[in-house]
């Protein structure tokens, strides 16, 4: 991770409340529960993009495996049709 940098943001109270509960039950900062907060929203929308251009690919050598195939039968029918 690259250098930390102060932001100001505005919260409800009753989140900021929520915030500090977790900060004093687990002995950390406000800083760093709302960072790995970020953190982790930031890492699911990151493999949710990956999950789909990965689909996608699956998806289009799918398509290709499927044109490979029905390319093949053919040979396959003759090849076996000489045995």
């Amino acid at each position: 991770m690259g250098q930390s940098v102060k932001v100001a943001i505005s919260l409800p109270s009753d989140i900021l409340s929520d915030i500090d509960k977790i900060a004093k039950q687990k002995a950390k900062s406000r800083s760093a529960i709302i960072k790995n907060a970020l953190v982790h929203i930031l890492t699911e929308e990151v493999d949710k993009e990956t999950e789909i251009k990965a689909k996608a690919l699956y998806e289009e050598i799918n398509k290709k495996d499927r044109v490979l195939a029905e390319k093949f039968q053919p040979i396959i029918k003759e090849t076996f049709a000489t045995l």
